[in-house]
């Protein structure tokens, strides 16, 4: 199903949808980077799942900026790398804060999180 397209006869331009939207994601990254930092302190490690790969780069910048150990999974980068993230999350002494990815890359790759996620 394709969107539809724009129709000038309800709203001259779509530009005032664009920067809320914009605006709402800088909002829900900023709480994540929040929300990861909490769970960090109380010695808990964060699984980010996002809807698309564009989103989880500059959310995974933001995390790295915050001084969080944050390693995105995308469908990109090979099998072995992305298996080698999702490996050293698992491993409880591993460093890692936060994981980032999508539900494409789990369901192209069959990665799986064991135990450190719980």
């Amino acid at each position: 199903m394709e969107p539809r397209p724009h129709d000038p006869s309800l709203s001259e331009s779509l530009q005032p949808l664009i920067e809320l939207d914009k605006a709402v994601l800088v909002q829900k990254m900023e709480h994540a980077v929040h929300a990861a930092s909490m769970l960090k302190s109380q010695g808990k490690r964060v699984l980010i799942f996002v809807r698309e790969n564009a989103t989880a780069l500059p959310l995974n910048e933001r995390m790295r900026a915050s001084g969080l150990s944050s390693h995105q999974v995308a469908t990109v980068w090979t099998e072995e790398e992305c298996a080698r993230i999702v490996y050293n999350f698992n491993d409880a002494s591993h460093p890692a804060d936060v994981v980032i990815t999508t539900f494409a890359t789990f369901k192209d790759l069959g990665l799986k999180f064991y135990g450190a996620c719980l």
